[in-house]
């Protein structure tokens, strides 16, 4: 698979300017594979691309085909965000950083603004915000596994507000 970041020349406006696309793979040495979502992080000097991604595509319709055999422990954990700094010139994009262990039921990456940063990565069970130093989790219910950050049980009746 493969994700393209857009470098833009001329004015753009009105359909005057001209766009040139590229594609940054993936697999080989960047090596995240079935992106389940993209995001850029905000306040970077260079465009930074998140990418959340289950390179075992253990989503929850197919977690029973994806067990282990009986002498190992199935691990509900397999989901990875990778941070990507996408170069335009040349047309290239490294891994940053990477952070592995997050659940498998994970269905979305929310890059927040600044001061706090980083991203929040949503699953059925629990959020993770992550950065490239940090992590901390809030378990949403007694089902939530997370290997990257220990989860902080949420009180009884959590109740969650994003304000601008």
């Amino acid at each position: 698979g493969g994700a393209g970041g857009a470098a833009e020349r001329g004015s753009g406006g009105g359909g005057t300017g001209r766009r040139s696309w590229y594609r940054v793979p993936l697999d080989g040495d960047v090596s995240l594979h079935h992106a389940i979502d993209v995001g850029f992080l905000h306040g970077r000097a260079t465009p930074t691309a998140l990418v959340l991604a289950d390179p075992r595509q253990t989503w929850p319709g197919r977690s029973d085909r994806r067990q282990p055999p009986p002498d190992t422990r199935w691990n509900p954990s397999t989901c990875e965000v990778g941070a990507l700094v996408l170069s335009p010139l040349p047309r290239t994009g490294a891994l940053l950083w990477r952070r592995q262990g997050l659940p498998s039921n994970s269905t979305a990456l929310l890059p927040l603004p600044l001061p706090l940063g980083g991203a929040l990565v949503v699953s059925d069970n629990a959020l993770v915000w992550l950065d490239q130093v940090h992590s901390h989790g809030v378990a949403l219910n007694g089902e939530a596994r997370c290997e990257a950050t220990p989860l902080v049980d949420g009180p009884p009746s959590l109740t969650l507000s994003l304000r601008d």
